[in-house]
């Protein structure tokens, strides 16, 4: 039976949407080598063809689908779904995207969803983004966008 890698995220949602098709618990006419990895490192794999299967960025997506394919399954977009948004004060996300906005990457959700000619960004480590918030981080409301 042949294997094939599957790179997606270590976080909850990913490893419980794909935890029986990684473990063989469903009839599958492949089986599952898992790599997992932050999104925005998944992303820059995915231009480079790196894994059989993939989670990326609905933003990685265009530059990559001639590699590719989008499943009906496993999609995080949707109505109350998506990207967060994390401000040291309570801030709409309109006036939070006139400020300095840090993101987890080019191709995220979040970039592709919260972009304003009046944004400025600046590319940080997912997992710091919630610290970096609360040490002040921003020029003016601090917002965070992630994905």
């Amino acid at each position: 039976m042949r294997t094939l890698t599957f790179g997606y995220s270590p976080c909850p949602n990913d490893t419980f949407a794909f935890h029986a098709l990684t473990h063989g618990l469903v009839d599958a006419p492949f089986r599952i080598a898992p790599v997992l990895l932050d999104i925005e490192e998944l992303n820059r794999r995915a231009h480079e063809g790196t894994f059989d299967l993939t989670k990326l960025s609905v933003g990685a997506f265009a530059a990559v689908g001639d590699r590719y394919r989008l499943s009906r399954r496993g999609a995080a977009l949707g109505h109350g779904v998506g990207p967060l948004a994390v401000a040291r004060e309570a801030v709409s996300l309109a006036d939070a995207v006139r400020g300095c906005v840090a993101i987890s990457g080019c191709e995220a959700n979040a970039m592709v969803s919260t972009t304003s000619d009046e944004m400025l960004q600046e590319l940080v480590n997912l997992k710091r983004l919630p610290q970096d918030v609360l040490k002040g981080w921003g020029k003016r409301s601090g917002g965070i966008a992630r994905n």
